[in-house]
């Protein structure tokens, strides 16, 4: 009696369709992932400048003297009063925030620097921000930080209260 030989396997053919739609399926894939990581990298830029400005004004509306510089070294304002807090746009890549007393120099307390291929663009009146001690009240604002990069805008807004918002 004969027994019949069959092959189990796979032709060439169904081989190279599978891995085919494996690399179109990996590349489609890997494109998704690197667009959706630029723009939450713009997002955290934005929400980054945001959270400074929005430090600033909760600062000085408390009244808060005594911080750390970005060495570690505390700041204080002794018995000297406070004068608020500023944010200052240095450039198109960087953004601080200063401490500022009386009769003493302003103390950098925080600086942000942008990623590599995102910028900002402010208006005049956007590039220094002063929210006076224990007041309500701001110098330059509104105003609004246009943060860009990978193609995409992120627009943060100032009013005139000195309130906040990402668009």
């Amino acid at each position: 009696m004969r027994t019949k030989r069959t092959n189990s396997g796979f032709t060439l053919i169904e081989l190279l369709v599978v891995f085919s739609l494996i690399a179109v399926l990996s590349g489609i894939g890997l494109v998704s992932f690197v667009t959706y990581s630029r723009s939450q990298q713009l997002n955290q830029t934005a929400n980054n400048i945001k959270l400074l400005i929005n430090q600033a004004r909760s600062n000085a509306l408390s009244g808060v003297k005594t911080n750390q510089d970005i060495n570690g070294s505390t700041v204080t304002c002794g018995a000297e009063s406070l004068g608020g807090y500023t944010i200052n746009v240095l450039g198109n890549s960087q953004v601080e925030l200063n401490q500022l007393c009386a009769n003493t120099n302003a103390s950098r307390i925080k600086l942000v620097i942008l990623p590599s291929n995102i910028s900002f663009s402010v208006s005049t009146t956007c590039t220094q921000i002063h929210f006076s001690a224990l007041s309500s009240t701001a110098n330059g604002v509104p105003c609004e930080i246009v943060v860009s990069g990978f193609g995409q805008i992120k627009t943060v807004s100032v009013d005139a209260g000195g309130n906040t918002s990402v668009q």
